[in-house]
């Protein structure tokens, strides 16, 4: 009786071990072009189940990756509008963020329009938005310059040497604006509603070079100041030998204009400048101020902005897009 169970058993084994070492091939086209399943696959070692969706996905990308991904940092506008007509698609979209550093990002991949279509528990509207370009609107460096001055106490010499640095960037006033002509451009009249507002007196250039002049070579000691409401000038009188060419005090207009790019290689913007001054101690320190710089900021953004539409043809969201993540 013990004979025939082991010849049983032995027998048994003999006759599943054809099966047990057959290899038979794996036909991997399914699990390399359809990637919403897992693919299973049952291996000797104690049967234990793998996975093997990521190692067959992993291997299908050793020689082209199944789909696009990755951010792209776009230097200036017309590069970044180029790249995204080099691939976009009818679902493509743009989203900006207006602040003190605006930028624009570009998701070529972004979920298709509508509502969620969803078959067999997957939406066939979604995509996974990993194809991105970046830019970030790179401020110029007048803006640089000035904004990092704007509101700071500063001494004249250091006051004469940066507006002769930037003598460039000043803009003459109109002869609207300095109260002997007829208002010609618009602008000239939202200058005057702030000259009143502030009421101030716009300075000329050569007034300014003259002004820069004396603020370089000048110690300030010894001094008055006054502000004359009917011109809207203030008035420093040194007590020592510093007066202007004509032996007057030096009278200081409270505004100017000036013209720069808010971004690298942009068009210029008007921007009027508050010119202030303030006793310290025996000295006196000025103080130069844009007015309302956030508006040209804005205007020039949005600018931008129309511009990428209108020559890209997608919608621009004011925002930021969803964050990314892996497939």
């Amino acid at each position: 009786m013990t004979e025939k169970t082991e010849e049983n058993i032995a027998q048994t084994i003999l006759d599943q071990l054809p099966a047990l070492l057959d290899v038979k091939e794996i036909d991997f086209s399914r699990a390399v072009y359809d990637h919403s399943e897992p693919f299973l696959l049952s291996v000797p070692q104690g049967r234990k189940i793998e996975n093997l969706h990521a190692i067959i996905k992993q291997n299908a990308e050793t020689l082209a990756p199944l789909q696009r991904r990755g951010i792209s940092t776009m230097l200036d506008l017309a590069s970044f509008i180029e790249w995204i007509n080099r691939h976009k698609d009818e679902d493509s979209v743009i989203f900006g963020e207006i602040s003190t550093t605006p930028s624009m990002t570009a998701v070529i991949d972004y979920n298709r329009a509508g509502p969620a279509e969803v078959n067999l528990d997957r939406d066939q509207r979604a995509r996974h938005g990993q194809h991105r370009a970046h830019y970030k609107f790179p401020m110029s460096e007048e803006w640089k310059d000035w904004d990092k001055i704007d509101g700071e106490e500063l001494t004249g010499p250091d006051m004469g040497e940066f507006i002769e640095a930037h003598a460039k960037d000043v803009l003459a006033p109109t002869p609207a604006l300095l109260g002997g002509g007829e208002v010609k451009e618009d602008w000239e009249n939202g200058f005057l509603e702030i000259a009143t507002q502030l009421n101030g007196r716009f300075a000329t250039y050569q007034r300014l070079n003259m002004l820069s002049r004396e603020f370089t070579v000048n110690e300030v000691s010894n001094l008055s100041t006054s502000f004359n409401r009917d011109t809207g000038e203030q008035v420093i009188q040194f007590q020592d030998e510093h007066k202007d060419p004509n032996g007057q005090p030096i009278s200081i207009p409270n505004l100017f204009i000036i013209a720069i790019p808010v971004f690298d290689g942009g068009p210029l913007y008007r921007i009027p400048v508050r010119f202030r001054y303030r006793k310290k101690g025996s000295n006196v320190v000025f103080i130069i101020t844009m007015h309302e710089p956030k508006i040209a900021l804005r205007n020039a953004v949005e600018e931008a902005f129309a511009e990428t539409k209108e020559n890209t043809g997608l919608p621009l969201f004011i925002g930021k897009p969803e964050a990314s993540t892996s497939a």
